[in-house]
């Protein structure tokens, strides 16, 4: 009998890569980010300095956390003060967490570069079974649209 020869193994590249996010390691319990890593976050995100599209706002205070709750469903005031909590404990105080709609989340820290580590973190990882999508929100809208529900 005649065997074929096995492919070669793949090439080998010694440029590092960064996994995708479900793919990282969970952040420590205080946090994975160090004080001085923080100017380098901001450079790393994307960048407000460029022009963003329309429909992106540039970096601010606020992230929007979509996918968060089943379709449908709106978030308890359980899962606001959690939200609230782990986002205090991870990446720096918030000024506000609000249910913006079914599934949607809006969290408002009291600092970019906080908001900034927040979504460089939670984009992408997985709650309850289901990918959370993350976005920063323009703060005056937020401003609007919180005054508004009262």
């Amino acid at each position: 009998k005649t065997y074929a020869k096995p492919p070669p193994p793949p090439p080998t590249t010694t440029a590092t890569t960064t996994p995708p996010p479900a793919e990282r390691e969970p952040a420590d319990e205080k946090s994975a980010f160090g004080d001085d890593d923080e100017a380098a976050l901001v450079e790393d995100a994307p960048a407000a300095a460029e022009a963003p599209p329309a429909s992106k706002p540039p970096q601010s205070r606020v992230l929007v956390l979509s996918n968060v709750t089943e379709p449908g469903a709106e978030a308890d005031s359980e899962l606001l003060a959690e939200t609230k909590a782990e986002c205090e404990a991870r990446y720096g105080p918030v000024d506000d967490c609000l249910d913006l709609k079914e599934g949607t989340l809006v969290v408002k820290f009291t600092s970019k570069t906080d908001a900034v580590k927040a979504f460089l973190d939670m984009r992408g990882r997985f709650f309850a079974g289901r990918q959370i999508d993350c976005a920063f929100f323009d703060e005056d809208t937020f401003q609007q649209s919180k005054q508004s529900r009262r």
